[in-house]
């Protein structure tokens, strides 16, 4: 499994070289592609039918949302903030599972907000919030120390397919050798690398 985790890390941190403004795949070459509008409402239902609270507000972009692909061609969905702008010094992407061949979701809907903590890009918070905003895990990335921290909230009580997969995102940046990469891209990347490891994570842990 941490081999497979460091592989996704590494194919990610190559595709930020060349083409950080596209997600990419090695899934038979397939790439990213945009969901249809069918899809895209479903996701919102399938989103804001588990908040808790009845608070129904679009926050995220459902109608450009799209599928990404694990190396292994496993499918999430992923919506950008209705706010996101890559040179803001926090966004939030919305995660969630989706198997395409029964054109079913699983899991729990994830949103992974990333803060430039200094706005230079040199210590960076990534945050693991479930749908209720509730805070699951925290990752702080210092670029100055080269240093990738990982704590989980202890507070967090409920059994979700979030809490289940927090512990192997997190341990996928310790001790590993994989850290390193999180110290070398910048903060609007992170997003599109992290996605692709709690990917796997979910794919492990929620099904």
């Amino acid at each position: 499994m941490k081999k497979i985790l460091f592989g996704l890390i590494t194919m990610t941190m190559l595709f930020s070289c060349s083409k950080e403004n596209e997600i990419q795949s090695t899934n038979n070459g397939k790439t990213s592609s945009k969901i249809d509008s069918e899809l895209a409402q479903k996701l919102r239902d399938r989103v804001y039918g588990a908040l808790s609270s009845s608070k129904m507000e679009d926050e995220f972009d459902f109608l450009n949302a799209e599928k990404l692909y694990t190396e292994d061609g496993e499918c999430v969905i992923v919506a950008k903030s209705i706010n996101f702008d890559e040179k803001s010094l926090s966004n939030e992407t919305l995660t969630i599972g989706y198997i395409e061949s029964a054109d079913e979701f699983f899991g729990d809907p994830v949103i992974m907000n990333v803060i430039d903590t200094k706005g230079n890009d040199t210590e960076i918070t990534l945050e693991l919030l479930d749908i209720d905003r509730e805070l699951v895990s925290t990752t702080y990335i210092d670029k100055g120390n080269e240093t990738v921290t990982g704590v989980e909230n202890s507070s967090y009580s409920k059994a979700n397919c979030i809490r289940n997969s927090s512990g192997c995102f997190l341990d996928a940046y310790s001790g590993h050798g994989t850290a390193s990469v999180l110290l070398t891209i910048t903060s609007a990347f992170i997003p599109k690398t992290t996605i692709l490891v709690y990917a796997t994570c979910m794919y492990k842990n929620c099904l």
